[in-house]
């Protein structure tokens, strides 16, 4: 009885007396009876509710003895009941008890202190409780499948991902839902369907093999309910409880780590690509100008030799062309660097209404040569330096001033104007524009004109020679340099290109 915390009590319905065994009493009273074995201790029943008993227990223990009271004419008629009392040291002690009816009308039983084993189940609903909550709080889908291959557990991340509901798939066996998410009839021809008999077979091997021991991860891909494919990383893992062996999945979406892996793996090809283009562009014009030099010095040296007239146009012709293609030449060499990053922009001081007169007198002969009148004006407020590329803006600039000179008929007029406008603490927002009384250029055609290789018309490219790439490292530039770069433009009336840049001001002595 001391082994197994077990002691007897008797309760007398006439005197409505308890008498409890030493072993019983010592449990309310821990260290009443010191050394000695003790003697069997009788309370009323009312002394020992109120002192070792919560109201709730009390009232329970009263009505289980009204009713057997009633029995008491019924010899063996028994009870069995849990309860809670209070020691005197405050501390819980929770007790079993089984009594029964004997001949002289007295009820007698034993109690058995079930402290410990409350406490194991405590513990165990309190764990069971916090995995519960774990698995259903958990972002990542968790199916649990017992060595049945019954699955019972199916959290609510596992419904998201499969677009099946927990009543959908609990107490049916895995492989038959595997077969149906896994390898959906509508899923690709690279993963061939399996039928649920193949997965029963390996399910059952893998409980049974060494493997089963530790945790291991693998990637599956699943096509959902809603026909979405997905890539999910899976730990898997068998533990035991209540007799039984279970193996939980842990199952995470990695569907757009796989997107971002492949995009990376894309971008990587794209840089390549783009690096191999820069190398073969840069050899390429590297080759075509050593001889293209040639041409054009010896053009120049047999045009100052005595010629006739139509030698001299010829020459002439050939001069210009081969001019041209060098600039085009190096216009797609720089475009190469600009779209494979390789270019820098520096921010030095640098004068506004300088840039502007420089970029005019490059200009000016060639203007006046058609009988264009080529005007600048700075209306900007600050006399004071500013810190940017002046080197690109000019190249900008330039650009657009020969595109306005080349599609302004004689006659006609271009302005370069530069104007300051609100100023902020990252400087004063400066908008550059180039008008022209050219032939401008359509409203459907204006979205256009800053791509790569793209020409307004087919009637203007032969006029004129088109647009070319120039505007396209005119935009790459100016977005490079952190501004924008557009056009307003009405057909047969001109046009006025403009960039809007924000300038740091050069405080101070530079």
């Amino acid at each position: 009885a001391r082994l197994a915390k077990i002691g007897y009590w008797e309760y007398d319905f006439t005197t409505h007396c308890f008498t409890l065994s030493p072993k019983l009493f010592e449990k309310l009273e821990p260290g009443c009876f010191g050394s000695d074995q003790g003697t069997d201790v009788c309370m009323p029943l009312e002394k020992l509710l109120s002192k070792y008993t919560r109201h709730e227990e009390a009232v329970r223990i009263r009505n289980v003895l009204q009713i057997a009271s009633r029995h008491q004419e019924e010899i063996n008629y028994g009870l069995e009941l849990e309860f809670r009392l209070v020691a005197s040291n405050e501390q819980p002690l929770f007790v079993y008890t089984r009594g029964a009816i004997q001949k002289d009308g007295k009820l007698i039983g034993v109690a058995q202190d079930i402290s410990e084993l409350k406490k194991v189940q405590r513990n165990l609903t309190e764990s069971e409780l916090k995995f519960q909550n774990l698995v259903e709080q958990s972002l990542d889908a968790i199916v649990v499948v017992k060595d049945d291959g019954i699955i019972t557990e199916w959290n609510p991340s596992a419904e998201a991902i499969t677009g099946l509901s927990s009543e959908d798939v609990i107490d049916k066996y895995a492989w038959e839902i595997e077969s149906s998410i896994i390898f959906n009839p509508s899923f690709n021809k690279q993963h061939p369907q399996q039928s649920p008999r193949k997965l029963e077979k390996k399910f059952f091997q893998f409980f049974h093999s060494s493997d089963a021991r530790d945790p291991f991860v693998t990637e599956i891909t699943i096509r959902n309910t809603s026909g979405k494919l997905l890539h999910l990383s899976v730990t898997s893992f068998v533990f035991s409880a209540n007799q039984s062996k279970f193996l939980c999945r842990i199952c995470k979406d990695i569907t757009l780590e796989k997107q971002k892996q492949e995009q990376q793996k894309q971008e990587e090809i794209l840089q390549k690509t783009a690096k191999a283009k820069e190398l073969f562009l840069d050899n390429m014009s590297h080759e075509m100008r050593t001889p293209l030099s040639g041409i054009i010095g010896m053009t120049d040296i047999l045009m100052h030799t005595r010629l006739s007239q139509p030698q001299e146009e010829m020459l002439k012709v050939v001069k210009e062309s081969s001019d041209s293609l060098l600039e085009l030449i190096s216009k797609i060499h720089e475009l190469s660097r600009l779209e494979s990053d390789g270019m820098t922009i520096l921010k030095k001081p640098f004068r506004i209404e300088a840039m502007m007169e420089s970029s005019i007198s490059i200009f000016k002969a060639s203007a006046l040569q058609k009988g264009i009148q080529l005007t600048a004006e700075n209306q900007i407020n600050h006399d004071g330096m500013f810190l940017g590329d002046e080197f690109r803006l000019r190249q900008v600039v330039g650009n657009l001033l020969a595109n306005a000179i080349k599609f302004t008929p004689p006659g006609g007029k271009v302005e370069l104007i530069a104007q300051g406008h609100a100023s902020t603490e990252d400087g004063v927002e400066v908008k550059i524009q180039i008008k022209d009384t050219g032939i401008g250029v359509e409203k459907d055609k204006i979205p256009i004109l800053f791509e790569k290789f793209t020409q307004a018309d087919e009637s203007y490219t032969r006029e004129y020679d088109g647009l070319g790439i120039g505007l396209s490292i005119s935009r790459e530039l100016i977005r490079l340099m952190g501004g924008d770069i557009g056009v307003e433009s009405e057909h047969l009336k001109g046009s006025t290109f403009w960039i809007k840049l924000t300038l740091p001001i050069v405080k101070g002595k530079s």
